[in-house]
């Protein structure tokens, strides 16, 4: 009985962590969720553009920003300001 218990408790605390979605923020996989980034480019000028997909390298530093016209842009995230809408 008391592993039946101890089973259930588990299950339900896996499934609130894996549910769990505050401010664009996923607790298990922590992926951030965005829909449009700013991105200042190398001539000064600055691209807003609606997001489809978005990948960071493991380091953080550099981001690949589909846009959802197709272009694909890749950032450093110094140069990017990645914005959630409500």
């Amino acid at each position: 009985m008391k592993k039946l218990i101890l089973g259930l408790i588990a299950s339900l605390m896996l499934l609130a962590a894996v549910g769990c979605n505050c401010a664009g923020y996923d607790f298990v996989d922590t992926n951030y969720h965005f829909d449009r980034a700013i991105i200042k480019m190398p001539n000064g000028e600055t691209v807003e553009v609606e997001i489809k997909t978005r990948a960071d390298a493991e380091d953080g530093e550099q981001l690949t920003i589909t846009s959802k016209d197709g272009t694909r842009y890749l950032v450093s995230s110094v140069n990017c300001i990645l914005i959630e809408d409500n």
